[in-house]
């Protein structure tokens, strides 16, 4: 099986199961478009989707937090994500997760030309948030595919932790996740929460 944080972090991100899987070859964003994206604050090798406009993105990230960066393969990968809320996520929102490698490396890996989808609250291990009544809490616990309850409006702490197990070859590779509000009511498609890809080279 293979989880987000793993998908993620090769990319980077996590300890959850896939529940829908294709494989597709796709252009990874260019220079010319990484250019006019607004950078991350925090040192990580993330940004924004090159489609995507942050400005009106329902969860705003303020910064990144990965350890280490770049990730090891075979070494525990902590990544956070602090950010605000401009409203409520329901239960139903997704993330859909690709990773490519270049066509060198082996294309039967598992990491190789993969997409995913999951719900949202079964993509980071937990959301934290803090409210007066109960101080600092989780709102989605993925780690165990439960949902505590769903994030609210406000601050929020996204955390994935997991170790990066796969047998991958060494090299770059290109990664995605674009988290999405359900569809509306006319069937459109949904808002998003936020966007975000980037390359890393990963090693022993």
């Amino acid at each position: 099986m293979i989880s987000l944080l793993d998908l993620f972090i090769l990319s980077s991100f996590l300890n959850c199961l896939v529940i829908c899987i294709s494989f597709e070859q796709q252009t990874p964003f260019t220079a010319a478009d990484e250019a006019h994206r607004p950078s991350i604050p925090g040192g990580s090798t993330f940004e924004y989707c090159s489609e995507s406009h942050p400005e009106n993105d329902i969860f705003t990230i303020e910064r990144i937090k990965w350890e280490p960066n770049p990730p090891i393969i075979s070494r525990e990968q902590k990544l956070l994500i602090f950010g605000i809320f401009s409203q409520r996520i329901p239960s139903n929102a997704t993330g859909i997760g690709e990773i490519h490698i270049p066509e060198w490396q082996d294309p039967y890996s598992p990491a190789a030309n993969y997409t995913g989808t999951e719900p949202f609250c079964g993509w980071p291990n937990y959301v934290y948030q803090s409210d007066e009544e109960r101080g600092l809490h989780k709102v989605c616990d993925g780690a165990v595919g439960r949902n505590d309850s769903a994030p609210e409006a406000g601050p929020a702490i996204l955390v994935a932790e997991d170790i990066l197990f796969w047998p991958l070859p060494e090299g770059k590779y290109w990664f995605k996740l674009d988290m999405l509000m359900p569809e509306n009511d006319a069937g459109g498609r949904g808002g998003r929460i936020f966007c975000l890809e980037g390359s890393v080279d990963l090693y022993y």
